[in-house]
């Protein structure tokens, strides 16, 4: 590999990280009002699970469960003629408000699980920064690279619209730095910290 191809990879990287950030930028479909939304459905905080109450069309019976799935695996349903995910009418019904600008973010990464101690309201940025490792990755770590001009390890992040990176002789070093880098840029809000939601959590009691 050449250094042009390995700037090429860094830049492809962050090219990665852009389109997610401008899929995550598109504005979510407002919600009914939250009174249209008890009328249709229920949802069940522990397990996630949305279901209907009310029939809404020849084929939806009270008690169904909403299964249906997106290409990138988040609940839709259709009301009225429109289509939402469940995840937002779940965080709609249990705070009853729309979340309006604000995204919700999934905090283990698993898109279908909509119980409410895996739901939090999230900016953009924040959810970009919980996102899963992408299917290119090389080294099993977000945001860390090999580069084979240099024969060094990347570790790098995109943050404020900036990319930040540093190169290291191991992959340890690489993958250290870019943990600081996610703790310090993201916070609570970065994959690495945000994937300990275990399919039995409990919502917590006050």
């Amino acid at each position: 590999m050449t250094r042009s191809d390995c700037r090429l990879s860094v830049t492809f990287s962050v090219q990665i990280v852009c389109s997610v950030f401008h899929k995550l930028s598109m504005p979510a479909l407002p919600l009914p009002p939250i009174s249209t939304l008890r009328e249709y459905f229920h949802y069940n905080p522990d397990n996630g699970e949305l279901s209907w109450k009310k029939a809404a069309g020849r084929k939806i019976k009270p008690g169904r469960v909403v299964s249906n799935k997106t290409s990138n695996g988040y609940i839709q349903v259709q009301l009225k003629g429109r289509m939402y995910t469940g995840h937002r009418i779940a965080w709609a019904l249990f705070y009853g408000k729309d979340p309006g600008d604000y995204q919700v973010d999934h905090i283990n990464g698993v898109r279908h699980d909509n119980r409410i101690v895996n739901l939090r309201l999230v900016t953009r940025s924040q959810n970009a920064a919980n996102r899963k490792l992408h299917k290119n990755n090389t080294s099993g770590i977000k945001g860390v690279s090999w580069c084979k001009y240099r024969k060094k390890w990347v570790a790098q992040i995109v943050t404020g619209g900036k990319t930040y990176k540093r190169r290291f002789d191991s992959k340890a070093g690489a993958i250290a730095e870019r943990y600081i880098a996610e703790i310090k840029h993201q916070g609570v809000y970065s994959s690495m910290m945000s994937r300990d939601i275990k399919s039995d959590a409990k919502i917590p009691v006050a």
